[in-house]
């Protein structure tokens, strides 16, 4: 005797189906790629401005700064899983801007310190009348990994120095999810599993 299959058996079976056909396409494509349901943070671009008191006319010096995404390790490059941020400065003043890399920190939503910042493109110190935008990665420490670290929350840290001017400045963002078309993402991202019928698997969603 046959039984008519229940809708939510079918979309079960579609969902895996999708997964299974994503997955052997990405095989064949890169020799191999885990999919993923990437990180990303809100708000996308958070802003610092400060204002010189004594200077005439009025001069200002913004930051900015943006989470980029969550890095995997790459054995290749002999480099640990890192959250890389990437920060700009528009210098309105006329004097040298910068941000002493010593002084970058992150900080996760359980209170655990990422290790030192590495600048790993641009520069921190800033001409009068100029912008430069750097990146930075955040490694994890060792012991830690991506999914043992709470990720709801990042907070980035730093001083920036205009001229004589010291002043502490900080950032927090809040996880949020992207929503993919059913197909595997490559690239050095770190993917975000979620728990599935009772296996850690990934969940496949269309654009609206």
């Amino acid at each position: 005797m046959e039984y008519p299959l229940s809708p939510m058996c079918f979309s079960c079976m579609t969902a895996r189906l999708l997964f299974i056909v994503s997955a052997l396409i990405g095989a064949s494509l890169l020799g191999g790629c885990s999919t993923c349901y990437s990180y990303s943070f809100t708000p996308a671009l958070a802003e610092h401005t400060i204002e010189l008191e004594d200077a005439r006319p009025r001069q200002a010096v913004r930051t900015f700064v943006s989470i980029i995404g969550v890095r995997r390790a790459d054995a290749g490059e002999n480099t640990p899983p890192a959250v890389e941020v990437r920060f700009r400065i528009d210098n309105g003043s006329d004097v040298e801007a910068r941000i002493e890399p010593s002084t970058l920190q992150l900080v996760s939503a359980d209170m655990m310190r990422f290790d030192e910042a590495r600048i790993v493109e641009g520069e921190t110190t800033i001409a009068p009348r100029s912008s430069a935008t750097f990146t930075a990665w955040f490694p994890f420490p060792d012991g830690s990994s991506v999914l043992r670290t709470d990720l709801d929350g990042l907070n980035v840290s730093w001083w920036l120095e205009v001229g004589d001017d010291r002043r502490a400045q900080s950032a927090a963002f809040s996880k949020r999810e992207r929503v993919y078309r059913a197909y595997p993402h490559y690239g050095p991202y770190h993917s975000h599993p979620r728990y599935w019928h009772g296996t850690w698997s990934y969940h496949y969603f269309f654009h609206h």
